[in-house]
């Protein structure tokens, strides 16, 4: 991806940080997001290599599945469009209270990362939300 490209991206990212919650943990030295929409996951490890700089071999997935989602295949699938292969454990839930639940199951991402590289991600989240307050 080109330089305008990327900068074009950065607000976007940003914003799906923000509204979709992602956590930071110090503590742990973990970055955490979690989402059903695979362009919102694939843009999410996206950021986290190419602009913070966390290498995808620091990063794993987490799965919630219904009884009735085949957990082979939802890993296969996250695993495509992810390119990370280590997962943590996977949880099915029994029932669902939707009546159709997402095809293939909420996926949280981990990324371990230095306090440097957290605060960076911190720095960039903060300095778009300090824009938000000329609105």
């Amino acid at each position: 991806m080109d330089a305008q490209t990327t900068e074009k991206i950065k607000p976007i990212i940003a914003g799906i940080f923000m509204a979709e919650g992602s956590s930071i943990d110090y503590r742990r030295g973990m970055i955490e997001f979690t989402n059903t929409d695979p362009i919102y996951i694939k843009a999410c490890v996206w950021y986290l290599e190419n602009i913070v700089g966390i290498d995808k071999k620091k990063m794993s997935l987490r799965l919630r599945l219904h009884a009735k989602q085949n957990e082979k295949r939802c890993k296969k699938y996250w695993t495509e469009l992810t390119g990370i292969t280590r997962f943590n454990k996977t949880q099915t839930t029994l029932r669902s209270r939707r009546k159709q639940p997402n095809k293939m199951g909420v996926c949280w991402i981990r990324a371990y990362a230095s306090k440097n590289l957290l605060r960076k991600h911190e720095n960039f989240l903060n300095n778009y939300k300090s824009i938000l307050l000329y609105c």
